[in-house]
């Protein structure tokens, strides 16, 4: 999933659904190739901090800012993590284990805003607090890319039980209170899918990117390979 802001900057976000997995890499490196970003935000990327210094190298980035996965007995799971080019000068404002928040220096300021959303039901409404309360906190332009483990409305999920209503009004609720624009996208309708029991398949937009305008008055869509 990237995005280009007016002029040759762009960005590019991924949900890696684990880089332990030797497969990975290479095939992000491949999309890095292909679309040039000046930084990636990767999200549920199952590493620690420690072990991001040799993918970032790999990758052919200058730095990296990352939060560790959580550990346990059942395994590995979440893990954020922004990789950049030296000349895009990304000063990290805030982080958590759902987000990392940068001001990017390159050219006129702007915010770039990578979120991993809660994947837990009772959990969600911290995600849209933590969006709100990024929002108060800068005038800049401001964009968010990342994988906020919810729909909008009902359209964007094919299989599987119908989303409540009420969910999807939660997150458009926060977007509405946060002035963000979807920056619409090129390619498949859905971002994630995964197949059940037998031939069934439920796919869904969980993937996406906002814009507070801000200053920008115009950025290109979110192109969702899948």
């Amino acid at each position: 999933m990237g995005a280009t802001p007016t002029g040759s900057m762009s960005c590019l976000g991924w949900n890696c659904r684990g880089l332990g997995n030797p497969r990975k890499v290479p095939a992000l490196k491949k999309e890095i190739l292909s679309k040039g970003p000046g930084f990636v935000f990767l999200c549920e990327i199952k590493l620690l901090r420690v072990e991001l210094e040799g993918v970032s190298r790999k990758l052919g980035f200058d730095y990296y800012f990352g939060v560790d996965c959580e550990v346990s007995r059942l395994g590995r799971r979440g893990g954020v993590a922004i990789l950049w080019r030296a000349e895009w000068n990304l000063t990290v404002l805030s982080y958590s284990h759902n987000h990392i928040d940068v001001e990017v220096g390159i050219g006129v300021p702007w915010r770039f805003t990578g979120i991993y959303g809660h994947l837990e039901e009772g959990m969600k409404w911290k995600t849209w607090k933590l969006l709100q309360d990024l929002s108060q906190k800068s005038s800049l332009p401001w964009l968010y890319l990342g994988d906020f483990n919810e729909i909008i409305m009902d359209r964007e999920k094919v299989g599987g039980n119908v989303r409540p209503e009420g969910k999807m009004r939660a997150f458009r609720d926060c977007l509405d209170f946060c002035g963000l624009h979807d920056l619409g996208y090129v390619g498949h309708d859905f971002t994630w899918s995964k197949k059940q029991s037998g031939a069934s398949i439920i796919q869904e937009r969980l993937d996406r990117g906002w814009l507070v305008l801000a200053g920008w008055r115009f950025i290109q869509g979110i192109e969702c390979p899948i």
